[in-house]
């Protein structure tokens, strides 16, 4: 099936007339036009893959033509200029036939090149290059014996050409390409034609699949047919034979030209065909109507023609129904033209009377139209014989008026080089349709192309060819040689749509994670594809993004960028990337940053969002958007910190308390330690885990700005504070050594060199080099940085010393004038004490404690190389002693009181000189490395240190001989040295690669080597915090190195807010277990970290630093619970509260001794927390010592309070016979634990368990009645009295209640079994249900409040006989009060009823009565035998039997009333008249009422 496609009109190929006018439309944009430089049978193997030259665009047109010279096929682009001619391979034979036809719907190009040989070439174009596709023998004829047409909508081409044989069925052979497969040729045959095909003409009908076809024999027969693209079919050639003798040239016998032609009517579909017959003047012509169902209509002669139509040229006017025809005959060589309208034929126009004699493969007009506004002509060019110029005329379709136009000679200057117009062609721009290219070949072979547009008034040529002959040696002047095709394809309007895509739902990852999803999106293109080379992506932040990727969605790489701009947008080249008809789905994704390379230390959560918002690509327009709100977090950000953290020191150990971080992603707790009352600044190594014992942070370093310059720091012990010396700010920065806090910074002298801090009176010295407020130094308080004073000393004071011994500052004067001396100033008031001449170029000062002397290092010439001693009290020159050249540091050793110089200098240089310091006698010489420039003594090994400027190298000796111990690599560029005596490790500034380097002072061996700030110049040691504090010179910082680093102790995994008691030393858990030192000072920070590898600041717990010690435990007396008394069987209840109390730390109890005074009535004796939590128990105490064993008991810093509480046996357990009290105290005497114990615990209130059974009654009586007995009695006077229970039996009762029981009255009737009969308080109480005559036994037993019942013994025991007529009376009544029912409009009352002891011989009978008013009337009415009266009642029977009201007789007094009242009359009798022997006892009486 050929494929569809929509396109709208196109306009035909012009037929091939001798003289090759080409009128061209100009090509589609983005349409690669190719055509290959060459054919030729021979080398048709190697027509493959022409490229074309340049890029096409709309109007952009190949032209293709022969060379007779090398039988070549020639090319040229046309991009509104013609390219320069390429060549393709050589054809073999001479080239006659050139067929070029565009596609309307792809970008595709066919031709088909016939040669002398016979040959057809079909060659395509694919929008990027040129193939040959396959070749065909036609035979050889002056007309092309194929033709090209496109199928409109689909775009699939169809090629026609003769099958070269008579044979009925194979006189046309036909095949398709689809656009990617061609079809095997199919034969087409003709029944109306007798000969070879010499002719074939195509034309197609714009906008649809359909394709007109019309062809010629040589026996001079003409046919037609009609091809459906929808179908694949074709329709059928008319019923006969459109002409059985066509024009001819002469006396041809062979069809040697275009004597026909055909078009499609633009607007109406309908076909129409021209020809001309042989000798006879009139033309004819048949239509076809529309669509593949249209039918041929009758061949009809036009008698308008005035010349014999022998070379014919149809051209339809894109927007009407006109089609311009053209003619030049050979009957008296004259040219006419006349127009259909598609109705009918115009007036013809002679055109030429004199035109070219028509010859054998010519055509010397050609036709076509041109538009502009409002404006339409046909434009038509001829042959006049003339040799100069293009003739042309002129077809006004506004004024249906043909007129002949000036020929065209200058703007045509190439036209004809020589010899008259063989072949003319028109070819209108398709894209431009006021727009002509004309395009001739001339019989001397030459071939030009003119292009001619018209405004809607005027026409103007001009040299499309630059005015020179695009060929001048053309193949062949007797065919159809060149053509030319403007590339037709329109780019479909193709949009691709942006949308979002099933973006991944929320998430948060860790830096260092791997390649993320952030968002998807999709493309989808509204037809064909899109081919994208870059997308753009609006990253909502690129912090801690390392990469950004745009992927398939299969992850596979499409295009990336390193480092992606941050809050903006991002480029991503791409390749391999195209979107489709369907949704394709595409991934942006993100590598995070590791979490060395993340923006902060401890950071933030970078939220990434990152919608494409554009892209590049070859789709004509772009929609659609797409969002990306689900965002991907890069968790930088550092978890909550632990909070509630506190600790306690304890023996040899530590208890540490803490929350843990409440974020959602806490992960662990790591719990740092340092040996030292600050923790440095060592904090755990982001997206690191680590385990118990891990070091943390040795060699880390925090950066605090100074001010311009520094070049100088001291410690101050007096505040634990670091003093920095800025040279090139004229002032020194004090910082907190704990935090380095900025205290403040103070203004000194000018270029300030050295500082030293003075113990005497806590101040700070600094040297001022400069001029101006220089060759001074300035005293600052060191707790406040305020001025003391500046003191005038020498020039060029350099370096500055404390001496201790008297209290003086001394410093060396390195300048020219008053320098080359040191000066002795009171460190108290800054007072001159001296000034002293040394040495050349003083430049170190150092103290001798174990002299009391003050050596200078003197660096410069002359005097130079020497050392000076002075003594420190008077500065008496004791002797000056030569050492190497240029010395430059000093340093006194205690170990053998000598002093040691290092000797920077060349020369005797590179060594250090060591001399006693007592007398200043040279010990020795001692080679070291390259430039020595410090020197420092370390106590640890008791060796001298020197530092090798030019070596990059540190040198050992032995204080005692100074024995070479060892040279150590360090840094670039070492400069200073310092001691630390906490790790017993040296440290080097290497200023010429910004690091520090830390040795083992006892080996050398390598440390670490630790990056600092840019250009460090000096070092000292802060024991205060065990840091090492570096000035970066040109980094204008101060590093805060950690000289010791931290130990892991504590790592925990609990969840989020869990609170945390560990411990770090001897009884730890999760925590390092090894014992801790006892009288050493250790902190503590503890981080949080979380699912992420962040970690939190740290937070110091609450009491750090902790000093553990040997702890003891006291035991005091608790608020002891007041004296009470409980029952038998009573819960646990307190009897002794204590507390303890650790001096620090905690101490877990395993055990406590209780002291009981008596075990008689316990059960059980526990011990409990304060919140009555078991901690330990122990069954049947004895009295004494009571071992508990407990656990979960633990005692700390602050007074915790614990019970002992004891648990009563039951009544029935207690020690036999009842009647006991039991006062028990239980002290606590010792308890089990790890600590030293102290103090004691006294319980004085005693709490009794109440065994004591309770007094009898007195006064007991039994007074006989009809069936019932009246008992009464007296109750004890007991306090603890609660009731008393009546037995009842027919004989003597012996039995008791159980003892803690609370028996209930038994309802059987009383007999030989002992019956509770009574259970309260209230004396008398009537006994009922009894048998008249029959002796009755009621005992009386008293029961206090902790069940404990009176001992039979002393109860009391009263005996009756109850006996008929014992004087009950015959009734009584009670009147209720007034009931409110609420209802204002009155109730309805429906019933009455009594509830409670059975009648006996009694009876219970109501009256009722109700009122509209609270306070009545009140008329009391009974009904009784159907009548309703006052002396009439309801008498219900038995109990819980309702009486009706609302039905008797009585409901209309009481109906509708709101409130109501009732008498109830209690009877002996069941009559109520005689005496009964019992009555009835109501508990309630029920009132049912409606409203």
């Amino acid at each position: 099936m050929i494929l569809k496609k929509i396109f709208g009109y196109v306009k035909k190929f012009s037929k091939f007339s001798v003289v090759f006018l080409l009128i061209v439309t100009f090509g589609f944009a983005d349409v690669a036009t190719v055509v290959f430089d060459g054919l030729g049978a021979p080398k048709l193997a190697q027509w493959t893959a022409i490229k074309k030259a340049e890029a096409v665009a709309q109007g952009d047109g190949e032209i293709i033509y022969g060379d007779s010279n090398a039988s070549l096929v020639r090319r040229r682009d046309w991009t509104g200029t013609f390219s320069v001619e390429y060549d393709t391979l050589a054809a073999g034979t001479v080239i006659r036939h050139v067929v070029i036809k565009a596609s309307p719907v792809r970008n595709e190009m066919i031709a088909g090149i016939q040669t002398t040989a016979g040959t057809l070439y079909i060659q395509r174009f694919n929008g990027t290059s040129w193939s040959n596709e396959w070749n065909v023998t036609v035979g050889d004829g002056n007309l092309p014996r194929f033709d090209i047409s496109f199928e409109g909508t689909s775009g699939d081409m169809m090629v026609v050409y003769t099958g070269n044989t008579a044979t009925d069925g194979q006189e046309l052979v036909y095949r398709i390409w689809n656009g990617s497969t061609w079809t095997v040729a199919a034969n087409l045959g003709s029944t109306r034609t007798t000969g070879i095909v010499d002719g074939i003409a195509m034309e197609r009908r714009g906008g649809t699949d359909e394709i007109a076809l019309v062809y010629g024999d040589r026996n001079f027969d003409l046919s037609a047919n009609f091809w459906d693209g929808a179908t694949n079919a074709w329709k059928g050639e008319p019923s006969a034979a459109l002409e059985t003798s066509l024009a001819k040239v002469g006396t041809a016998t062979t069809l040697t030209n275009f004597s026909f032609d055909l078009e499609f009517e633009s607007t109406s579909g309908e076909l129409l065909i021209v020809w001309g017959a042989d000798a006879v003047l009139d033309g004819k012509y048949v239509t076809r109507g529309a669509g593949p169902a249209g039918a041929w209509g009758s061949v009809t002669t036009n008698t308008a023609f005035l010349e014999e139509p022998t070379d014919v040229e149809l051209s339809a006017d894109p927007n009407s129904n006109y089609i311009a025809y053209a003619n030049s005959s050979d009957n008296g060589a004259d040219s006419d033209a006349i127009v259909w309208t598609g109705t009918a034929w115009g007036t013809a126009f002679q055109v030429d009377a004199s035109n070219d004699t028509v010859g054998a493969g010519t055509s010397n007009n050609a036709v076509n139209w041109v538009t502009s506004g409002a404006q339409t002509r046909a434009v038509l060019t001829y042959d006049d014989a003339n040799a100069a110029g293009v003739d042309w005329a002129v077809y006004n379709k506004n004024t249906n008026a043909w007129a002949l136009q000036t020929d065209c000679t200058t703007a045509c200057s190439s036209q004809p080089l020589s010899g008259d117009d063989k072949v003319h062609r028109l070819r209108r721009n398709p894209f431009n349709q006021a727009e002509l290219l004309f395009l001739g070949v001339d019989n001397t072979s030459d071939l030009w192309v003119k292009k001619l547009v018209f405004d809607g008034t005027n026409f103007t040529w001009s040299n499309a060819d630059g005015g020179v002959a695009l060929e001048t040696v053309i193949s062949s002047v007797t065919g159809f040689a060149a053509d030319f095709a403007y590339n037709r394809y329109i780019p479909p309007t193709v949009t691709t749509t942006l949308a979002t895509g099933s973006d991944p739902a929320a998430a948060t990852i860790a830096p260092e994670a791997v390649t993320t999803d952030v968002n998807q999106f999709t493309l989808q293109t509204s037809s064909g594809t899109e081919t994208v080379t870059s997308v753009t992506v609006n990253l909502s932040t690129g912090s801690g993004v390392d990469s950004l990727y745009i992927t398939d969605n299969t992850n596979t790489v499409l295009g990336s960028i390193i480092a992606p701009l941050s809050g903006g947008s991002n480029v991503v080249a791409v390749s391999g990337m195209s979107a489709g008809t369907s949704a394709t789905t595409f991934k942006v994704r993100v590598t995070p940053l590791p979490h060395s390379l993340m923006p902060a230390v401890t950071g933030a959560a970078y939220a990434i969002t990152a919608p494409v918002t554009a892209w590049a690509g070859n789709a004509t327009t772009h929609a659609g958007s797409d969002t990306n709100t689900n965002a991907l977090t890069i968790d930088n950000a550092s978890p909550s910190g632990a909070t509630s953290a506190s600790g306690t020191a304890g023996d040899a150990k530590v208890t540490l308390n803490w929350t843990t971080s409440a974020s959602t992603d806490f992960s662990r707790s790591v719990m740092l330690r340092w040996t030292a009352s600050t923790p440095s600044a060592a904090v755990p190594e982001e997206g690191t885990d680590y385990a118990n014992g891990n070091t943390v942070g040795s060699g880390s370093k925090i950066d605090y700005n100074t001010g311009a310059s520094p070049i100088g720091v001291a410690f101050d012990s007096s505040t634990n504070s670091v003093w920095v010396v800025n040279s090139g700010g004229n002032t020194v920065t004090k910082l907190t050594a704990a935090t380095g806090a900025l205290v403040g910074t103070y203004t000194v002298g000018n270029a300030p060199r050295d500082v030293a801090f003075d113990s005497s009176t806590n101040s700070v010295w600094v040297t001022n080099t400069g001029g101006g407020s220089g060759n001074t130094v300035t005293k600052l308080t060191a707790a406040t940085g305020a001025l003391v004073g500046t003191y005038t000393v020498g020039t060029g004071p350099f370096g500055v010393a404390f001496d201790s011994s008297t209290n003086s500052v001394w410093v060396a004067n390195n300048g020219s004038g008053s320098g080359n001396t040191v000066t002795k100033l009171t460190a108290a008031t800054g007072a001159l004490v001296g000034t002293y001449t040394v040495g050349t170029g003083p430049f170190g000062v150092a103290f001798d404690s174990s002299t009391n002397s003050v050596w200078v290092a003197n660096n410069g010439s002359g005097s130079g190389n020497t050392v000076t001693k002075l003594t420190a009290a008077t500065g008496a020159l004791v002797g000056t002693y030569t050492v190497g050249t240029g010395p430059f540091g000093v340093a006194f050793d205690s170990s053998t009181n000598s002093v040691w110089v290092a000797n920077n200098g060349s020369g005797s240089g590179n060594t250090v000189t060591k001399l006693t310091a007592a007398t200043g006698a040279l010990v020795g010489t001692y080679t070291v490395g390259t430039g020595p420039r410090d020197i420092a003594f370390d106590s640890s090994t008791n060796s001298v240190w020197v530092v090798n400027n030019g070596g990059n190298t540190v040198t050992k000796l032995t204080a005692a001989t100074g024995a070479l111990v060892g040279t150590y690599t360090v840094g670039t560029g070492p400069i200073d040295v310092a001691f630390d005596s906490t790790t017993n490790s040296v440290w080097v500034v290497n200023n010429g690669d910004d690091t520090v380097t830390k040795l083992t002072a006892a080996t050398g061996a390598l440390v670490g080597t630790y990056a600092v700030g840019v250009s460090p110049i000096s070092v000292a040691f802060d024991s205060s915090t065990n840091s090492v504090w570096v000035v970066n010179n040109v980094g204008e910082t101060v590093s805060k190195v950690d000289a010791v680093g931290a130990t892991v102790v504590c790592v925990r995994t609990d969840a989020a807010s869990t609170a945390i008691t560990d411990i770090n030393g001897a009884g730890g858990t999760s925590c390092l277990t090894t014992a801790l030192t006892n009288g050493t000072a250790y902190s503590y920070k503890v981080f949080q970290k979380d699912a992420n590898g962040n970690y939190d600041a740290g937070v110091v717990p609450t009491g750090s630093p902790f000093t553990p010690a040997a702890i003891t435990t006291t035991l005091a007396t608790g608020s002891d619970p007041a004296a009470a008394t409980i029952a038998p069987g009573a819960v646990a209840t307190d009897v002794d509260l204590f507390t303890l109390q650790t001096s620090s730390g905690t101490e877990t109890v395993t055990s406590v001794t209780v002291n009981l005074s008596t075990n008689s009535g316990i059960g059980l004796l526990a011990i409990t927390d304060n919140a009555n939590t078991v901690l330990g128990s122990t069954a049947s105490p004895v009295t004494g010592s009571n071992v508990i064993t407990v656990s979960g008991m633990s005692a700390g810093t602050t007074l915790t309070t614990f019970k002992v509480r004891a648990t009563p046996l039951s009544h029935a357990l207690m020690p036999a016979p009842a009647g006991g009290a039991y006062a028990i105290t239980a002290p606590v005497t010792s308890w089990a634990g790890a600590n030293t114990h102290a103090g004691s615990d006294t319980n004085s209130n005693a709490l009794t368990i109440d065994n004591g059974s309770p007094a009898g009654t007195t006064g007991a009586g039994a007074v006989a009645g009809n069936a019932q007995v009246t008992v009464s009695w007296t109750n004890p006077a007991d306090a603890d009295f609660q009731k008393v229970i009546i037995y009842c039996k027919t004989a003597s009762i012996t039995e008791t209640p159980t003892e803690g029981s609370d028996p209930t009255v038994d309802v059987a009737a009383c007999d030989a079994t002992a019956r509770v009969k009574y259970n309260g308080s209230i004396s008398p109480q009537i006994i009922t249900g009894l048998t008249n005559g029959t002796l009755y036994y009621f005992r009386i037993y008293a029961r206090d409040t902790n069940g404990n019942f009176t001992a039979i013994a002393s109860t009391q025991q009263v005996s009756a006989t109850p006996a008929a007529g014992g004087g009950l009376p015959v009734s009584g009544t009670l009147t209720s009060g007034v009931f409110d029912t609420g209802t204002a409009d009155g109730a309805t009352f429906n019933s009455i009823l009594w509830n409670g002891t059975t009648i006996g011989t009694g009876a219970v009978r109501f009256q009722f009565s109700a009122s509209n008013s609270s306070t009545g009337p009140w008329d009391y009415n009974g009904a009784g035998s159907g009548t309703c009266g006052a002396l009439d009642w309801f008498n219900p029977g038995a109990l819980d039997t309702a009486v009706e009201l609302k039905g008797s007789g009585c409901a209309a007094l009481w109906n509708n009333k709101r409130y109501y009242r009732y008498k109830v009359q209690i009877c002996s009798a069941a009559n109520c008249t005689d005496v009964g022997a019992t009555s009835p006892i109501i508990n309630k009486i029920v009132v049912s009422w409606s409203p």
